[in-house]
């Protein structure tokens, strides 16, 4: 049996794996928030300022983006996952 990780005192502020820019050139940053939150991105403009937050239902996380949408799964209790297309959000 091996021991349990350590854990940091404290962590950074957002994911660096979840970081995306979207067909527009906003940066989608995911920050780390305790589970089941659900997945929150701080969207930054191109000056640097963070300008919206948007909060993912639980069980769903962003894929990607497509024409005017934002690509999303949700995973059921089975396992089994689901495409989910969601409008761009009107900021």
């Amino acid at each position: 049996m091996t021991e349990a990780p350590e854990w940091p005192a404290t962590l950074p502020p957002f994911d660096a794996a979840g970081i995306r820019f979207d067909e527009r050139g906003t940066l989608w940053v995911r920050r780390y928030l305790p589970r089941p939150a659900g997945e929150v991105y701080d969207l930054v403009d191109r000056r640097g300022a963070v300008f919206h937050r948007i909060r993912f239902p639980e069980a769903v996380r962003l894929i990607g983006f497509g024409s005017g949408a934002v690509l999303a799964t949700r995973t059921d209790d089975s396992g089994l996952q689901y495409l989910l297309r969601y409008p761009y959000p009107a900021l």
